[in-house]
């Protein structure tokens, strides 16, 4: 009898502490503390394997800690047992793993129920537009090379970026007009040094492209940049070419893909108003947030700053091949063109091309007054001391293909040395030309720049040695 009695007490202790388990697992489900309640969920499966409401609570746990393809057989089985939001998590999951078409036919089932939620239901629709236009701007993937990124942080995403001296010079704006917080992002003087382009708050508007004409003892009233560049939304990072005519900026207004988006725009000097701006393709835009996107046209580099795939509070800058003219990537299925379009990878990106060759012909063709007359291979024109009695002429000459590649970096370097002393040049020929303000921020630059010099040269002085080092080993064989 006691011990009837005393099963039946542990018996009914188990079953209300399991109750008392799943309620708080599903308080804290409901709060968002999914790691919390996913061992809750899991242990309650083992008792109730078929329970629709148990596999949709577990799934969405697996999905919200980073499990989404160990979450779809739950959330299937869920969705099998009328399990309404199912099929709403499904689709995360699908977007997720990199499956944007599947995860729009179960956005269509979902919208396909019929006891729906006018809520829902609209929220669904406006995920299946945003959808439609990711997989829209998929099929028009630009073939872009690039060759490095760094990521650094938010706060340091205005700070220090070297440009040629024809391409201007980009500061923080916050280091302008101090009143300005970090959002307002970088300011940007074209090569005369003439105008400023930067963003602000104007009474009545958002954050908005302005800019400023250079008086004699100062700057003139910001004048706001006309439609259609600015919108409803808010627009910063102004960015000229050398042309004097080509504008590309940042914007979240209608019709982003998600966050920030870039865009490019013309400007018409004869009626003074600007064409109608282009939203850029893939890979320069994504659904997360793209800052800023400059073209130094004499050393032949792009730089794109995005936080995809990227830790909150850091941004990725990644530097690319500008081409002279649109290239669609073809010939791709839909996830090489996803992975193209999130650069998960810049080797993906080169296409079977020979990168050390696109690399040194394009600084060779844009960089700073390099004389080629008479050299007709792009590998001619070294003069590297192998030894006292060895000098190579072509890149060809190197019997080891690791000094050879060698080689190719340690020209690559000696060209980021002669840019950066080039625009550290200018930068101190300007310097006695400006006002107090704008000395105090080129000096920033300019210490700045003197460090990068400092580093190069060290950088390039190992390269060498390596590269001799390397060559005379390979010889000596």
């Amino acid at each position: 009898m006691k011990r009837s009695l005393l099963f039946f007490f542990c018996l009914t202790f188990t079953v209300c502490l399991s109750a008392q388990t799943l309620s708080q697992a599903k308080v804290w489900f409901e709060q968002g503390h999914y790691e919390k309640a996913l061992p809750v969920f899991r242990q309650q499966l083992k008792s109730r394997p078929s329970d629709g409401s148990i596999n949709y609570w577990y799934g969405v746990c697996l999905l919200k800690t980073g499990q989404a393809h160990d979450a779809l057989s739950y959330l299937e089985k869920a969705k099998g047992r009328k399990v309404q939001q199912a099929g709403w998590y499904l689709t995360d999951a699908h977007v997720l793993l990199g499956e944007p078409d599947v995860a729009m036919t179960e956005l269509d089932t979902y919208l396909s129920i019929s006891n729906l939620s006018d809520e829902r239901r609209d929220a669904a629709q406006r995920r299946k537009d945003s959808l439609q236009t990711y997989l829209r701007y998929l099929e028009r993937v630009e073939d872009v090379v690039f060759i490095d990124s760094v990521r650094v942080p938010l706060s340091n995403l205005y700070q220090g970026i070297h440009l040629s001296p024809a391409a201007g010079i980009v500061l923080p704006a916050q280091s302008l007009f101090p009143r300005m917080s970090l959002e307002y992002g970088q300011a940007y003087f074209p090569e005369r040094n003439d105008r400023v382009f930067y963003a602000d708050t104007l009474p009545g508007f958002g954050l908005e492209l302005v800019g400023r004409h250079r008086l004699l003892d100062g700057w003139g009233d910001p004048e706001r940049l006309p439609e259609p560049i600015n919108t409803e939304g808010n627009e910063f990072n102004p960015y000229f070419l050398q042309d004097g005519v080509t504008l590309y900026y940042a914007s979240d207004g209608p019709g982003t893909l998600g966050g920030y988006d870039l865009y490019v725009s013309r400007f018409n000097p004869v009626n003074k108003t600007y064409l109608q701006p282009d939203h850029l393709n893939m890979p320069f835009n994504s659904t997360a947030n793209e800052y800023f996107l400059l073209i130094d046209e004499m050393a032949g580099r792009g730089f794109l700053a995005t936080d995809r795939n990227t830790p909150a509070g850091e941004v990725t800058i990644y530097t690319f091949l500008p081409n002279k003219e649109k290239v669609m990537v073809s010939g791709k299925s839909l996830k090489e063109r996803m992975a193209l379009a999130d650069i998960r990878s810049l080797r993906d990106t080169w296409g079977g091309r020979n990168i050390d060759s696109l690399m040194h012909h394009s600084r060779r063709t844009k960089s700073l007054d390099v004389d080629t007359s008479g050299q007709d291979d792009e590998h001619e024109g070294l003069h590297f001391f192998v030894n006292d009695s060895l000098t190579y002429q072509r890149l060809e000459d190197f019997q080891s293909a690791e000094a050879r590649q060698q080689m190719v970096n340690y020209l690559a370097k000696c060209e980021d040395l002669t840019i950066t002393e080039a625009t550290l040049a200018d930068k101190r020929a300007l310097y006695t030309s400006q006002d107090a303000s704008m000395r105090e921020r080129l000096g920033i630059e300019i210490v700045a720049l003197e460090r990068d010099v400092r580093r190069l040269k060290q950088e390039v002085t190992v390269l060498e040695r390596s590269t001799r080092n390397l060559e005379i080993k390979a010889l000596s064989k």
